[in-house]
């Protein structure tokens, strides 16, 4: 798909996000550098150490955090570091207001780079967050739960707070706000990629997807 403004408006992006707010483990420096197509995971998995966003036109993208350290010094190896940074499909990083909040280090300064292993910078992205306003909040504190409504959608989201971005290649500046679940979503198409809108549901298409590569975010 070429950057065209009016693929974006139709691009449903279901999201499962940290359900619980835990802050970031300190001890481990935050990683600017993040890796796709690799799917790897830590040794322990919790709830809030992972993330799947799944897009009828887009594809799924599905992130883990793959630090093995004892970051926080309980004995436990390998828990939230506060980086999802290895995935498929695409990836994460902790940005906007809510980001420490939702236990992610703050990782975007401006822009996203992405670099496949095969295609180098050629490969296309979009960037996305969701609920940017409407996080769904605590029923008795009205704190954010770092839940959002689990979709993207700028065209037909009910809130009007959802944001994705053209798409484009090589380093984009970073034109979304954080989302409501501390997060900005990466995801990553191929080289020559086509949104086909008929017959629905829309369908990115590329004719040379991306393999494997890094997503940096200085």
């Amino acid at each position: 798909m070429q950057k065209m403004s009016m693929a974006i408006g139709i691009l449903l992006v279901a999201a499962l996000v940290p359900t619980t707010v835990t802050m970031a483990h300190g001890s481990c420096a935050h990683e600017t550098v993040h890796q796709y197509g690799v799917p790897g995971s830590a040794d322990t998995t919790v709830e809030d150490d992972t993330g799947t966003v799944a897009s009828p036109g887009l594809g799924a993208v599905v992130v883990n955090d793959s630090e093995d350290k004892d970051c926080d010094s309980d004995g436990v190896p390998a828990d939230f570091d506060g980086d999802l940074d290895v995935g498929t499909g695409g990836g994460a990083f902790g940005h906007g207001p809510w980001a420490t909040w939702c236990g992610f280090h703050q990782e975007v300064a401006g822009t996203v780079t992405v670099n496949d292993l095969v295609f180098g910078p050629t490969v296309s992205f979009v960037t996305g967050s969701g609920d940017t306003n409407s996080w769904v909040p605590d029923p008795l504190t009205g704190e954010n739960t770092c839940v959002t409504d689990g979709v993207i959608s700028p065209g037909t989201d009910p809130e009007g707070d959802d944001c994705l971005s053209d798409r484009g290649t090589g380093t984009q500046a970073v034109t979304c706000p954080g989302g409501g679940d501390g997060l900005l979503w990466v995801f990553i198409g191929g080289v020559d990629c086509t949104l086909t809108l008929v017959p629905p549901p829309p369908k990115l298409v590329c004719k040379n997807p991306a393999v494997v590569g890094t997503i940096t975010s200085p």
